[in-house]
Order: structure tokens, then C-alpha cells, then sequence
């Protein structure tokens, strides 16, 4: 699908003019967000082909990330975070997808056992959740990670596949990052669409994304 048609999809679902929605990364080309207004920095990163029409890739070294020129801001007790990802690794280590870096508070990608990470520090505790499904590799895959105050879910290719407990509210101010954790954490894989959200979205939502 080209990037307009993508967008129009996008728009025909109220989504483009959702209020929630944080930041749109569409990674054509690079990492300027075509919501919220705070463009990527990138580190080693290359734009290929992607499922769209390019995407962000990232080498798997822990120097190979894109991060937000300021801080972004994530509170209260709802957040959602999507993405076309196209991973290659799957092994016993630990890889990020998208992360809050500075004090871990969001973290988003693969465990070491090979199914994709739910990690998320509240005022309610810390849950270091995992999927039911193993990571997929050589293929794209749309995830979704979201969160209503009470329990993380995670949607895999617009079907529900987790919920893991997690109460308490969230407080977040410092830059996103995608593809690392800066220092090590690395991932080998495309990112495509990627989006954040201040609210839960809906399993119709998430549908209507995929």
C-alpha cells in the first residue's frame, strides 16, 4: 500500500484525527513524525524497502537506533503502541523494539526466551510480561501493546494474544527510542507505521490499524 492510501486507511478510520494519537511514524525515507511533531534522530539506520512503502532498519548493534529529539511525555493510566516490525533475531537475548531508555519505565520488544516483551513500571510495581506466541522472524508482523491502568495486552496481527496484570499510574518525560536501548539491547529488524497513542485502543481500533 503507498504511503498516501495508507494515510487516507488511516484517516477514513478517525485515527489520523484522533486526539490520542501521540506520534506517527510512517519511516518513509526517515524519521520525521508525520503526528506530534517530534522528529527522529537516527544512529546506523538504513530505509529499505518496508511493508508500506520504506522502513526504518535498524543492524542489531546497539549503536543502530532511532531516538526522539525531545522528551515525550506518557501519563495517567492508559497508553498504546503499534508497529509493523520485521525482526530477524530470535535467540536467547534480549532485543528492544520501542523503549523509554533513561529509566526503563516502557519497554517494548523480545525476552531471552524468545517471545515478545510487555515491560512496564507503574506506580502500582513492575510486571516483566511475555507473549504467548514465540517471536516471528523473516515476516512482518503488527503489534500492538496496550494499556488501561489495570492490565497490559498485546494484539499480534490485529488478534489478542496477552493480557498480564499491571495497575498503578505512569509517569514518563524522557525521549522514545526505537531499535535499542543505546548501549546494547540491539534488534535486526524493520520497523514500519509505528504510533503511540494516549489511550487504550480498542480490539476495533487495532482491527481497523491491521
Amino acid at each position: 500500500i503507498a504511503t498516501f492510501a495508507r494515510k487516507v486507511q488511516l484517516i477514513q478510520h478517525n485515527l489520523v484525527g484522533d486526539a490520542s494519537l501521540l506520534l506517527y511514524y510512517p519511516m518513509n525515507g526517515n524519521s520525521s513524525a508525520y503526528v506530534g511533531g517530534v522528529n527522529g534522530t537516527d544512529s546506523n539506520v538504513g530505509y529499505p524497502a518496508g511493508y508500506f512503502m520504506q522502513a526504518a532498519s535498524t543492524t542489531g548493534a546497539a549503536n543502530s537506533y532511532i531516538e526522539t529529539a525531545s522528551g515525550i511525555t506518557m501519563s495517567g493510566t492508559s497508553f498504546s503502541i503499534c508497529a509493523w516490525v520485521y525482526s530477524t533475531i530470535a535467540n536467547s537475548a534480549y532485543h528492544r523494539y520501542v523503549s523509554w531508555p533513561t529509566d526503563d519505565h516502557i519497554i517494548f520488544g523480545q525476552n531471552n526466551t524468545n517471545h515478545y516483551r510487555l515491560f512496564l513500571i507503574t506506580s502500582g510495581g513492575t510486571t516483566d510480561g511475555s507473549s504467548n506466541a514465540t517471536v516471528t522472524t523473516n515476516a512482518w508482523q503488527f503489534l500492538c501493546e496496550t494499556w488501561d491502568g489495570t492490565n497490559i495486552r498485546l494484539y499480534i496481527n490485529g488478534s489478542l494474544d496477552t493480557t498480564v496484570a499491571r495497575n498503578g499510574t505512569l509517569t514518563e518525560t524522557n525521549n522514545m527510542v526505537i531499535g535499542s536501548q543505546k548501549s546494547s539491547e540491539g534488534t535486526n529488524a524493520l520497523f514500519d507505521d509505528v504510533s503511540v497513542w494516549t489511550r487504550t485502543l480498542s480490539q476495533t481500533d487495532i482491527s481497523n490499524l491491521y
